[in-house]
């Protein structure tokens, strides 16, 4: 813990991503529901524009992370999110589905590049005793973000979701400046950094093979993250349509800070209860809890349904973030840390899939049909199990 109160490069990124968290949250979820009333768009459109970002998230992640391992940190953190800023900027400009495609398609791109950069930066500047905590505490900002986000949206209920988007925009402008101020000293500190870890370094898929087994893994992560888009476009549908009834919009934005803060409370009383279980165990847990929140959606008018559909969906979140991102990092070197950081973006090819088939069931069985949706969606979660399994045996196998 001292290394982290010491270290000025963790505690700004932190801080950074509680603050664009926040912003962010004010203003990307509701999205769907902003383009669907300002702009008229079928539910084809809607889902091809939010399937777009991370779609550009999975293309661009190997080669975004391997950027950050060839470009120097100080350039990476700079340039990524003064860019970005601008791309938010103009979300609040567009009127147009093509631009509204193209903004949402560099959006993914700036992520993976800079998420990359981040956890690389964040992995370096740690030890291999507190590095699970500094992945943890960084979750547990990105909870606080999505915590206040919605709750902030909610106090200010006559600001528009395009101002919103021209203050997101604003925050990564001043991360960009803050960033080119700070990261001064990146040679100094990786040289001092480079012993703990050689010390660090774990097994790494350096065949075919193992790379293959880590695909595997991915694609098995991925249903996860298929169900957790359904939150930020179908269900949002569902939520503001006629079959829910009414102070729809308002009850999507309480299960949002609900979900945050649930995370925020359960977080590290459930990663201490959960250190002796095996990280692939809990995250195949995760995947059937995500399943059984989606599950769940379609009766969460009733209280009891709707405070059970966010819990499982909070804890699926927990187990989920405190395993992934620390499972990816014993699979890279200190060379090719961004590059296997960007790879794991992969899974994100859930979030692009999972808005186009919930648009594609919404059409093929209509709003009035909203339990056959979420019933299909629920089962095609669990496909992640079979992924998850197959890449637990080739693992016992590998040992």
């Amino acid at each position: 813990m001292s290394v982290i109160k010491t270290n000025k490069q963790i505690i700004l990124l932190l801080s950074e991503t509680i603050a664009t968290r926040i912003t962010m949250f004010m203003c990307v979820p509701f999205l769907m529901i902003y383009l669907s009333n300002n702009f008229h768009f079928s539910a084809t459109e809607l889902s091809l524009i939010i399937g777009i970002n991370p779609f550009c998230t999975v293309i661009f992640g190997p080669f975004g992370g391997r950027l950050s391992d060839r470009i120097s940190w100080k350039k990476t953190l700079y340039i990524v999110p003064l860019f970005w800023g601008m791309v938010y900027l103009s979300f609040a400009f567009a009127s147009h589905f093509l631009v509204f495609l193209l903004l949402n398609g560099l959006n993914g791109i700036c992520y993976v590049t800079y998420e990359s950069t981040v956890k690389k930066v964040l992995s370096f500047h740690s030890t291999l005793n507190n590095r699970k905590l500094v992945f943890n505490l960084r979750y547990t900002c990105l909870a606080i973000g999505a915590f206040l986000g919605p709750l902030l949206q909610l106090l200010f209920p006559n600001t528009s979701t395009a101002q919103m988007y021209i203050l997101l925009g604003m925050t990564y402008l001043v991360s960009a400046l803050l960033n080119r101020y700070f990261f001064t000293d990146q040679q100094q500190n990786t040289e001092k950094n480079s012993a703990l870890h050689v010390k660090s370094k774990q097994v790494v898929p350096a065949d075919n093979q193992r790379t293959v087994v880590f695909l595997v893994f991915l694609l098995g992560i991925a249903f996860s993250y298929f169900a957790y888009a359904q939150f930020q476009s179908t269900v949002s549908l569902f939520f503001t349509s006629d079959m829910f009834g009414t102070n729809g919009n308002s009850k999507y934005s309480l299960m949002l800070s609900m979900n945050a803060l649930l995370i925020l409370i359960l977080q590290f009383p459930i990663l201490r209860f959960t250190q002796r279980f095996s990280p692939l165990k809990l995250l195949m847990v995760s995947n059937m809890l995500f399943s059984l929140s989606l599950l769940l959606v379609s009766r969460s008018s009733s209280w009891g349904i709707f405070l059970a559909m966010v819990l499982s969906l909070s804890l699926g979140e927990v187990l989920l973030g405190s395993n992934f991102d620390y499972s990816v990092d014993g699979f890279s070197t200190v060379e090719d840390k961004g590059f296997y950081f960007g790879l794991s973006e992969m899974v994100r090819i859930g979030n692009t899939v999972g808005p186009i088939i919930g648009g594609m069931l919404i059409e093929k069985f209509t709003t009035a049909h909203f339990n056959e949706v979420f019933l299909l969606l629920g089962l095609i979660t669990l496909l992640g199990q079979l992924f998850l399994s197959f890449y637990g045996k080739f693992r016992k196998t590998a040992q």
